[in-house]
């Protein structure tokens, strides 16, 4: 009834063409009524559906890698000995009382894990690079390799991934000499390998150690613009000389989910402490996404200067500038400023309890693996203690060598986007970065 005289109501003594304007004007009206409440129903469901969406997948790159489940495609065959290299290797069993005190099956020897499809790119290219590994040797550059004799079982390692510049030659015994994967941070790739051509011969040129692929994660925030950015077109100068090596960068989602990891892990904003990650930061959550299995060498757990107060072991295996001891300390207790090496380290501990990964050279004591609900490191006192007093605000971030002035002079900078800028207090999660393309 109500219908009835809505869209046809008593008109009394109307004429047609008055009883037809009439009639329209409330179908007008019912129809757009209508529409308005459906469209209101459309966007309360697309809102609902987007945050549901964005809190379930903002650390699903991090849950796939730490779970070993990438992008669902998972090979039974060989695992590849290098990416784009020689093939061989694979039938070694490797038991849980075997010197790389790896516990693997040989179904776990025939698995090998592919990437998510969204988590990499190659440069210019739409194209996503196709890596994977079976186990993994994640060298790092400390001199707990010298004299280790480790080299003839890191090459034995599907996959062999090492960091920046880090030479081989001369250290091969200790070291190994194979290479597929270097990873060098985003500032390294502009202030090493691009000035140096023995370095760029030994890396992407000598077929007895030139990598597979020079992966490029960038170590701080920046707005980018990938076809002018200095960095990708130094990757271009790189590759029209060494085509032979595939550039791979991150993807603008995994950029972002990177500050979002430090602050959900540690509950620091990286940009309030003026950090930046370490490109063994990136290296380590590069393996977890790659491989089925890693082996660390030359990595001290965050506990290791305390057993071994004199310790004199180099931060470098390569030169003796620096003792890892004192350098590590110097960066984990300045308030602001400087890589958190200790405190990313006790984020290693806690991924190394979710998969397959062992520490060599040295190894680590299970004191190491005492994971708690509650996140600490040594930097976290420092933190908490500046808080408290009042001296954070006033703390600066000096440089302390290693060319950090170059450095801070971006990590200082407000991040900016269209419309504003980024401020540093502003929590890491709250902030939705993109790249400019």
């Amino acid at each position: 009834m109500m219908m009835r005289l809505l869209f046809y109501p008593s008109t009394g003594n109307m004429v047609a063409p008055q009883k037809r304007l009439y009639r329209l004007t409330f179908l007008l009206l019912g129809y757009t009524l209508m529409a308005v409440c459906v469209a209101l129903l459309l966007v309360s469901h697309h809102h609902g559906y987007y945050a549901e969406s964005s809190e379930k997948g903002r650390f699903a790159w991090l849950t796939h890698a730490l779970r070993g489940e990438r992008s669902g495609t998972i090979s039974h065959t060989p695992a590849p000995k290098t990416l784009g290299g020689s093939q061989g290797g694979n039938t070694t069993t490797i038991g849980t009382n075997n010197a790389m005190g790896v516990a693997t099956t040989e179904e776990q020897q025939r698995t090998t894990i592919r990437p998510h499809s969204s988590d990499y790119i190659l440069l210019d290219s739409n194209k996503k690079p196709d890596i994977r590994c079976g186990r993994c040797a994640l060298v790092f550059s400390s001199g707990h390799l010298l004299h280790s004799g480790m080299g003839a079982e890191i090459d034995s390692a599907d996959c062999v991934i090492r960091q920046n510049t880090a030479t081989v030659l001369g250290y091969a015994k200790d070291v190994g000499r194979r290479t597929t994967v270097r990873v060098v941070g985003h500032v390294n790739l502009r202030r090493s390998l691009n000035r140096s051509p023995r370095v760029q011969e030994e890396i992407l040129h000598n077929p007895s150690s030139r990598i597979s692929t020079l992966y490029v994660p960038w170590l701080f925030w920046e707005n980018i613009n990938r076809t002018t950015d200095k960095i990708y077109k130094l990757a271009r100068s790189l590759r029209a000389r060494y085509p032979d090596v595939q550039y791979v960068f991150q993807n603008d989602e995994q950029m972002s989910q990177m500050e979002d990891l430090f602050l959900e892990q540690t509950g620091l904003n990286r940009s309030e402490i003026e950090t930046w990650f370490s490109t063994g930061f990136h290296s380590f959550l590069f393996a977890l996404d790659v491989c089925e299995s890693v082996v660390c060498y030359g990595l001290s757990d965050a506990d290791y200067c305390k057993r071994q107060p004199k310790s004199g072991v180099y931060y470098h295996y390569y030169e003796t500038k620096l003792l890892e001891c004192a350098y590590t300390k110097r960066r984990e207790t300045k308030v602001k400023g400087g890589h958190k090496f200790l405190t990313e380290r006790r984020m290693y501990a806690r991924w190394a309890a979710e998969r397959n990964v062992t520490f060599r050279v040295p190894e680590w004591p299970r004191s190491a693996f005492n994971i708690t609900a509650n996140f600490s490191s040594p930097y976290l006192s420092v933190y908490r203690k500046a808080k408290a007093d009042g001296t954070f605000d006033t703390a600066n971030a000096e440089s302390e060598g290693d060319n950090e002035l170059d450095i801070m002079v971006h990590v200082r900078q407000p991040i900016f986007r269209k419309g504003g800028k980024f401020k540093h207090k502003i929590p890491a999660r709250l902030i939705k970065r993109k790249t400019q393309h």
